[in-house]
């Protein structure tokens, strides 16, 4: 992981870009790029990793089918410790 100069929001911790597995509703999207605090472990979703879990949701007609359907980009290690 490579730190990218930002801070977190919520803790002012180093902010590291990570490739982790995104998945939703039981369905794996692949891996993707994440900004994760090498403190307090919150993940922020950078918006080239949301377009890209979105054109892919959409090529599989798992977008704007109805509620429920697909949750927001969160990494499953959400709230996990990263190593610096």
């Amino acid at each position: 992981m490579k730190q990218n100069g930002k801070r977190c929001a919520l803790c002012g911790g180093a902010l590291r870009r990570a490739t982790l597995p995104y998945a939703s509703r039981g369905v794996s999207f692949g891996e993707f790029e994440f900004d994760v605090c090498s403190d307090c472990g919150d993940t922020l979703v950078p918006k080239s990793t949301s377009l890209a879990i979105e054109k892919i949701a959409k090529e599989r007609g798992l977008w704007g089918a109805g509620p429920g359907t697909i949750e927001p980009p969160v990494p499953h290690h959400r709230g996990a410790k990263v190593n610096a």
